[in-house]
């Protein structure tokens, strides 16, 4: 929409101009063409400083609700239901997150983790209930304003482009932290040729950090699996994420990887400051890495607190193993 304005207000001023060039005898074509780039520049400077101001009022909205929220809390989850028709696939379920943590997500299948990581990621709305994320909403964000909010995510099932390259995958994990549109593309504008260099660092930092390099050019469709997902955990620290979800991330690995990943999510954690929330069956990862551990059954909160507490605690014991071990 914004090149169709900036094309209307130059033909306006090119209008304009020639009509008054002809009024006064001068060069019709020059002042017609004149009048176009006039405008067409004109519309190009607002719409740089409308940016700058948006950023500028949502850098100091975002200081204002953290300050009220709290320095340590980071994300809250109150009282959640979603109901799908009559079947209850989360009920009442709260818990907050605090900046730097490793919380861990756990349950039998069929429990709510993934409806839980939908709803985090927008993809489901709650029937009931609020999230926050630094005391803002959540739930008023389309789903495609979440990656700029600060929500990364994997998936349980690898969702990557198959045909493009590792390089490209990861690129387009950053796309939410350009500021360039149409026009300033099209003309290749200097902010918009400084934005690529950057991302293109990024990606090359990223592919260094997860030891993609080897790869970098080859189609993800090609690679191993174990590959496959450090692409697209790639592609979710390329978003630079404050809160990185992690669904199964240990799903398809073998022991050795496992360990290497869980090493890899603290490291994560530490060097670049990132909260992790982890949705994983493999409990020993769980158990290792995680910091606070909330257990869910049947859509329900049926534990919460250090792993040691959770992993001792008869109600979980009961839900994994059944009656007679509780």
């Amino acid at each position: 929409m914004s090149w169709i304005i900036a094309l209307a207000i130059g033909a306006t001023f090119a209008i304009v101009s020639g009509q008054m060039a002809r009024a006064r005898n001068r060069n019709v074509a020059l002042w017609t063409v004149l009048g176009f780039v006039t405008g067409f520049l004109a519309i190009i400077v607002l719409a740089v400083l409308g940016k700058a101001e948006t950023h500028v009022a949502a850098a100091s909205a975002d200081n204002r609700t953290q300050s009220e929220y709290g320095r340590d809390g980071i994300l809250s989850v109150r009282d959640v239901s979603v109901v799908f028709g009559g079947i209850v696939a989360l009920n009442g379920v709260s818990f907050d997150m605090k900046k730097g943590q490793i919380l861990g997500l756990i349950g039998p299948n069929g429990a709510g983790k993934t409806t839980l990581f939908n709803c985090l990621s927008r993809l489901y709305q709650p029937s009931k209930g609020e999230i926050l994320m630094e005391g803002r909403s959540i739930l008023t964000r389309q789903p495609s304003q979440i990656a700029e909010t600060g929500i990364g995510r994997t998936f349980q099932n690898v969702a990557l482009f198959p045909r493009l390259s590792v390089r490209d995958n990861i690129r387009i994990g950053g796309h939410c932290r350009t500021n360039s549109d149409f026009v300033s593309d099209s003309l290749k504008l200097p902010w918009v040729r400084r934005e690529e260099r950057q991302l293109n660092e990024k990606v090359d930092e990223i592919l260094s950090y997860l030891d993609l390099h080897n790869v970098a050019d080859r189609e993800v469709a090609g690679l191993p699996f174990g590959t496959q997902k450090r692409v697209e955990l790639g592609r979710a620290l390329a978003a630079e994420p404050k809160i990185l979800l992690l669904d199964e991330p240990a799903g398809g690995l073998n022991h050795e990887e496992v360990y290497v990943l869980g090493d890899l999510i603290c490291r994560i954690r530490d060097e670049r400051n990132i909260t992790v929330l982890l949705v994983e069956h493999h409990m020993g990862l769980v158990m290792k890495i995680a910091d606070h551990v909330v257990a869910l059954n049947f859509g329900k909160k049926l534990a919460e607190g250090t792993p040691a507490a959770v992993q001792s605690d008869p109600d979980v014991i009961k839900a994994y193993l059944g009656d007679k071990h509780s």
